[in-house]
C-alpha cells in the first residue's frame, strides 16, 4: 500500500513513474526471488491505481496471463535479456507503457 499512496502523492500530468514490482509467481521460476513478494491481488491493486494516473507510466516484468490481462490496452516493448544464473534459458523482458 505505500507505493500506491507514493503513486497518487507524487501524480501529476509532468510524473513518470517507472514501476519494477515482483513479477508474479506465473511469470517466473523461482518461487522465491524476492524478499518481499507480491499477490496477484496487489498486482491488481498496483495497475488500478497506474491507470488513474495523470502521468507516464512504464513497467517491467515477464508476459503471463495476469500481466497481458491487466496491462491490456497498454503499449507493450520487448527486449531478450541475457540468462541469469537462476534461469536456465533466456527470457524476454517486457516493458509496458501507458504513452
Amino acid at each position: 500500500d505505500d507505493a500506491l499512496k507514493v503513486i497518487k502523492r507524487y501524480d501529476s500530468s509532468n510524473t513518470l513513474f517507472y514501476c519494477d514490482p515482483p513479477y508474479p509467481h506465473g511469470s517466473r521460476g523461482d518461487a522465491n526471488a524476492y524478499q518481499y513478494e507480491m499477490s496477484d491481488q496487489e498486482h491488481i491493486k498496483l495497475v488500478q491505481r497506474l491507470n488513474q494516473v495523470s502521468g507516464r507510466v512504464a513497467l517491467s516484468g515477464y508476459r503471463c496471463d495476469l500481466m497481458d490481462e491487466l496491462y491490456k490496452g497498454w503499449k507493450v516493448h520487448a527486449a531478450k535479456t541475457k540468462k541469469a544464473l537462476s534461469v536456465k534459458s533466456d527470457r524476454t523482458e517486457i516493458l509496458w507503457t501507458n504513452y
